[in-house]
């Protein structure tokens, strides 16, 4: 089942009830293109001070996975999408027909190199499998309408938190060559038409020391991996999703100017309100882009927000990230 669900299609995109699960950073950032195409968006929850919770006109508290409540709720709307996967599918089928779960951003992942790490894996039912030793991380942002037309963004590097299993770092493009860019690409579109999913997917994939590529893990939303494309490229992915879902045709995806991520986490040992040192220096940095998610309460390793960093160099990006890694810092 793809993201998208259809009630009604005959209508004008701005006279279009649409509802969103989940209220997060992802919502956040695809209600900013949603105001560009005057869109009604609604809203579900758990948190009542979730980042969307006073950005939307109609947002309601209540958990994701509540069948029932998902279910009532969807009624009122003529196309709902995600912005997180733990929702409730069994409620999306009920209302398809009336017209793996957990596990991401790192929780629950445990690498086991011993027989002593058994102790720390398993504490829910899970999926072991075998642990690749890749070159790299890829990710591939790719997008399908209703109409069949299928759009990649341009490959990104990821590199991770060698504990929390977060990414890190970004760099689009990715340094990689033409031969494998051609084959990531192929991967992705290969998965989204399989899939017959409409919307908005990250495909993220291990690029082996052979040159094969294997796909690692889907995202059907949104994506950690996407967010450079606000300030780097011709589309974003937020508005990419939204085209998607309306059955609009896809935007360009070309980069403007390559660009790095860097993922603003919540310092180690610190829970509370949050404040941020650094953000005065990283602000005078040229081609530095700070985006906050509206977070008050930060905890260790939380994502409270993300920053776009542009140059015509990938060199000076990688400097660039990592100065803006060890000077921005989001403590309590």
């Amino acid at each position: 089942m793809g993201n998208l669900i259809f009630a009604v299609v005959s209508k004008d995109i701005s006279e279009l009830k649409i509802g969103v699960l989940g209220g997060g950073q992802l919502g956040r950032m695809m209600i900013q293109s949603a105001i560009n195409y005057n869109l009604d968006i609604s809203m579900l929850d758990p948190d009542p001070n979730a980042p969307c919770a006073h950005l939307v006109e109609n947002f309601q508290v209540g958990e994701l996975t509540d069948e029932a409540l998902v279910y009532q709720w969807g009624q009122a709307f003529d196309l709902i999408t995600i912005e997180i996967e733990n929702v409730s599918v069994a409620a999306l089928r009920r209302l398809v027909n009336k017209l793996g779960k957990e596990g991401y951003d790192g929780r629950g992942v445990q690498i086991l190199k011993k027989e002593e790490d058994l102790e720390k894996a398993f504490e829910k039912p899970g999926i072991l499998e075998l642990l690749i030793d890749f070159e790299k991380e890829l990710s591939v942002i790719t997008a399908r309408n209703k109409r069949g037309e299928v759009s990649c963004f341009p490959v990104a590097e990821l590199s991770y938190h060698p504990v929390q299993n977060l990414v890190e770092f970004l760099f689009a493009p990715a340094q990689i060559p033409v031969e494998i860019e051609k084959k990531a690409y192929d991967v992705a579109k290969d998965v989204i038409h399989k899939l017959d999913l409409i919307g908005l997917l990250a495909v993220e994939m291990f690029l082996t020391k052979d040159g094969e590529i294997l796909v690692n893990e889907v995202a059907p939303r949104t994506h950690n991996s996407g967010h450079h494309t606000i300030e780097a490229s011709l589309t974003s992915q937020f508005e990419q999703h939204l085209r998607a879902v309306l059955d609009m045709p896809l935007g360009a995806v070309d980069l403007i100017t390559p660009a790095a991520m860097v993922n603003l986490l919540g310092e180690d040992k610190f829970t509370g309100n949050a404040r941020y040192e650094g953000l005065e220096e990283c602000l005078s940095m040229k081609g530095v882009y700070i985006h906050l998610y509206g977070k008050k309460l930060t905890k260790p390793f939380r994502k409270m927000g993300h920053v776009t960093i542009t140059d015509d160099s990938i060199k000076s990006l990688k400097e660039k990230a990592r100065r803006v890694k060890d000077t921005l810092k989001v403590k309590a």
